[in-house]
């Protein structure tokens, strides 16, 4: 179907057999943009062109929607978004998209997708469907921006790539606002062996010039680095997070030591088999279930509780002087896990929403 829509900013046209250089040199080609793509980076503009004329011949068909995106101050083509095809006998359209990497982060493609969503609805459709990898987590937000509400994470089949990946699917329905997000985070509390240590430890933050402590929660050992999530996503994965540690019994972790590293000050614990089976499983519950995948961080933490933190490694080594001799207890007894909240993510800003006592 050959029609524009109109953005504040953007306007979304048909393509034409121009728009191929542009689309090649601004993301077709990029593999950063690609990555998360169902096809693979272009190797060549021929490559773009053919793709594109297929595009511009399939026109004439009334369900095909596919639009350029072009920035309406300078006619700059930026990215494209389309209808990628229909589900349910054709009750739901699946949106996909793309944007070229030099605009990310500039809420284009949240502002395409919002007019795409509303010319849909105004046709009469009652959902759409759009997916994001799992580790894809700016479309994540960008369709939560839109309303879009998570109901699964499933494996898909990426036939012009030649393998499978994990994507979250959500459903977007009219009238759907903008999904509240906020951060998880959850560990082992381990305060009550260590608590003899804490006035100690905010004296010695005041002392540094800490002004985002640590302290917002309880001497801890993280099991999952904060990561995002919205909506009853968020709301169920909680309570799976919380049976998951109802059913654990409590277990015994060596104490190493206290380090230094880079811009933390830290207590190492000794490697543990249970800690390590419990992240493991745990992980895979959280990355199958919900599509939350392995953060970098989350097995460098994992042995590790936190003193302080600070861009300022100066500030951090003055904590470490402070303790690096202090006497601490041989064994910590693991019996208690956290599940804190944050609704930006940043330091400082996390609350405990859950206490659970292992059986």
């Amino acid at each position: 179907m050959l029609l524009t829509l109109y953005t504040d900013r953007l306007t979304l046209r048909p393509f034409e057999l121009e728009d191929a250089q542009a689309m090649f040199d601004g993301w077709a080609s990029d593999p950063e943009v690609t990555k998360y793509l169902t096809w693979p980076a272009h190797t060549s503009v021929e490559i773009t062109k053919r793709i594109v004329l297929h595009w511009v011949a399939d026109y004439d068909k009334p369900e095909r929607l596919n639009f350029a995106i072009v920035l309406k101050e300078s006619g700059e083509l930026i990215g494209g978004i389309d209808v990628v095809g229909y589900l349910d006998d054709r009750k739901t359209p699946v949106i996909g998209y793309n944007l070229a990497r030099a605009h990310w982060g500039q809420g284009y493609m949240t502002e395409a997708c919002r007019r795409v969503l509303a010319y849909l609805f105004e046709q009469g459709y009652e959902q759409v469907r759009i997916d994001a990898e799992v580790d894809n987590t700016a479309s994540q937000r960008v369709i939560e921006k839109c309303g879009g509400i998570w109901f699964a994470v499933e494996e898909d089949e990426r036939p012009l790539k030649g393998d499978r990946v994990w994507v979250n699917r959500y459903l977007v329905r009219p009238g759907q606002g903008p999904i509240e997000r906020q951060h998880i985070w959850l560990g082992i509390d381990v305060e009550e062996p260590l608590q003899g240590i804490k006035p100690r430890l905010s004296a010695a933050e005041r002392a540094a010039g800490i002004i985002h402590s640590n302290l917002t929660l309880p001497l801890h050992i993280s099991l999952k680095i904060s990561f995002p999530a919205a909506g009853e996503r968020a709301k169920a994965l909680v309570e799976m997070a919380e049976a998951y540690f109802r059913s654990l019994k409590p277990f015994e972790i060596e104490v190493a030591g206290v380090e230094y590293h880079e811009t933390i000050a830290w207590i190492r614990m000794k490697e543990n088999e249970a800690l390590n089976r419990i992240h493991n499983e745990l992980n895979d519950r959280l990355y199958r279930g919900f599509g939350i995948p392995l953060h970098a961080y989350d097995k460098d933490f994992l042995f590790h509780t936190t003193l302080c933190l600070d861009e300022d490694p100066s500030k951090a080594r003055a904590v470490y002087e402070v303790f690096k001799d202090v006497a601490l207890p041989a064994v910590l007894r693991a019996r208690r896990f956290l599940i804190g909240a944050s609704p930006d993510g940043s330091l400082g800003s996390y609350r405990v929403i859950r206490q659970v006592e292992a059986e």
